[in-house]
Formats: C-alpha cells, structure tokens, sequence
C-alpha cells in the first residue's frame, strides 16, 4: 500500500500517511508493548508476520539519516525480487521544514550503479558510496524519487565445496539464532524433547524422544 500511495504524487496528506505508518511499525519493538505483561517479548507474532515483515522491509531497506524524512521502498510493495541490485524509492518530507539528510541504500550487490533524482541522472556511485549515504535536501512537503540501477556488477563469489559426516545433530540440542511464534502469547516459542503443552512427543501415533515442540493455529498442539 505504501509504494502505490507514493507514486506520482506530491500532497503532504499523502507524506503525512507515509510517516504516520512509519511510526506505528515502533509498536511491534520487544520493549514498547502497550501491555506490561507483553514487554521484552516480540510482538510481531500477534499479528500478521508477512504484511509486517514486508513492512519493515518497505521502510528499513534504505536508512535516512535525519529522522524527520521518511524511506519508502517500492520495489518490495510490487514483489520485485530485484531488490539486490536495483532500487525505486521515495524520500519523504512531511514537515512544515526544509530538511537535509545522507541517504544509506543499503544492500546492494557489489558494483557500479547509475543514480538519478526524479528522473535526471546524477552519475554512478559504487555500493559502498551509496551504503555510506547520499547527501540530499528534502524541501518541506515534498517528496523526492531516487531510481539505482546497475552498470557492472562484480562476479559473484564462488562457494567452495563441502563435505559433510554421518554425524547426526537433533534439533532440539542446536542453540537458535532467533525464534517466534504466530498464535496465542510470545512465551514459550517452543519446548525442546516435549510437546508444546509439555508431553512426550508423538506424530500420527508415534513417539519420539527427540524434537521439538510447536504450537499450531487448529488442533493439537505438536
């Protein structure tokens, strides 16, 4: 919704909209739940992780550097999976002032890209040039479209080959880098060797002695 309401358009309602989202997605942080009993857990399961996630990513991808001038991706609101060496977006001053930020694009496959600011072209840039951030001044109640593309990117990496062992690793005796849950409350993500509601594991009749456990939306808990 974010990209489409963004294009073509310079109204500050329309900025005002933008920066009023932005300020909603600080709700699903882990330390400003609007419950006491919800602090320091991550609210994102509560709702719908996709439509968060891609929100996130609409307004996280690429960094302004002053506060008061909005990022809005519009690749990732059309699923554009060319994010990685390309990028649409739009900078958004909604304020009653003029205001100067760096702008961080972020993410971007080593190599060169060809930048342009409402459709005229400002030169090219590497990716570390644009990660480090552009200098740019936003006028009040404006906004400013800024299009990357790639002139040369570099080879990619190659990845060396791999061996593995006949070693087996459970699941529940790995340490995770990160966990969440979509239903119910936060806490507990899962039990290690136990189902969710803390019995012996079993699947279709079976049991096991090791695994996780996970809660499900419907039915059983696993």
């Amino acid at each position: 919704m974010a990209g489409s309401t963004a294009i073509g358009s310079s109204e500050s309602g329309r900025m005002k909209y933008l920066e009023l989202q932005r300020l909603v997605l600080a709700k699903d942080s882990w330390k400003s739940a609007w419950t006491t009993e919800l602090r320091d857990t991550n609210l994102r399961t509560m709702y719908d992780t996709f439509a968060r996630g891609m929100a996130n990513l609409i307004y996280g991808l690429n960094r302004s550097q002053n506060g008061s001038v909005v990022t809005v991706e519009k690749l990732v609101s059309k699923g554009d999976t060319n994010i990685v060496h390309a990028r649409d977006l739009v900078l958004a001053n909604g304020t009653r002032h003029d205001r100067q930020t760096a702008l961080e694009i972020r993410y971007l496959e080593p190599g060169a890209y060809e930048r342009s600011l409402d459709g005229v072209s400002q030169g090219r840039s590497s990716h570390l040039e644009l990660a480090k951030g552009l200098p740019l001044h936003v006028p009040a109640n404006t906004m400013k479209r800024i299009q990357v593309r790639p002139i040369v990117l570099a080879a990619p990496a190659s990845i060396p080959d791999r061996t593995y062992d006949n070693q087996i690793s459970f699941l529940s005796a790995l340490e995770p880098f990160a966990a969440q849950r979509g239903t119910g409350l936060p806490q507990p993500t899962y039990r290690r060797d136990r189902s969710f509601d803390d019995h012996p594991l079993s699947l279709k009749g079976a049991s096991f002695d090791r695994g996780l456990g996970c809660a499900r939306q419907h039915g059983p808990d696993l």
